[in-house]
């Protein structure tokens, strides 16, 4: 099944297939960076409480 991109233009809209396989490596990309952020914040408030103890 193949997906769309709506997309807005002075003159109206445009609608494009969506490439499948770089969508699912943005998506990985994001995944990834939310994973990344989360063991920074479990580190970070992991040092806050050993410097505090």
């Amino acid at each position: 099944m193949t997906t769309y991109d709506i997309e807005r233009t002075p003159r109206g809209y445009r609608v494009k297939p969506v490439d499948e396989r770089r969508a699912a490596a943005e998506e990985s990309a994001r995944d990834w960076a939310a994973l990344f952020v989360v063991i920074a914040g479990a580190i970070a408030v992991r040092a806050l409480v050993v410097a505090l103890l």
